[in-house]
């Protein structure tokens, strides 16, 4: 098996990943093409995982505290 990992390294002033897209982006052009990005690529991934092995599981990390690498 070969793992996914998607992330959204955006400072959530930025974008809230986990919101309605009008609430997460403030209707920013920059915000709202990466919130369609971030959402987009991972309905591809959850369809491919289906295709390939009829399953999958999904975790969803948010609000770790530190930057990433730490």
């Amino acid at each position: 098996y070969k793992p996914f990992v998607i992330l959204g390294v955006w400072s959530r002033g930025k974008v809230e990943f986990n919101r309605p897209i009008i609430q997460a982006t403030l209707q920013q052009p920059e915000s709202v093409a990466s919130y369609r990005g971030y959402h987009s690529f991972i309905n591809e991934t959850v369809e491919q995982l289906y295709r390939n092995f009829s399953t999958g599981l999904l975790i969803d990390f948010h609000g770790l505290a530190g930057s990433v690498g730490e």
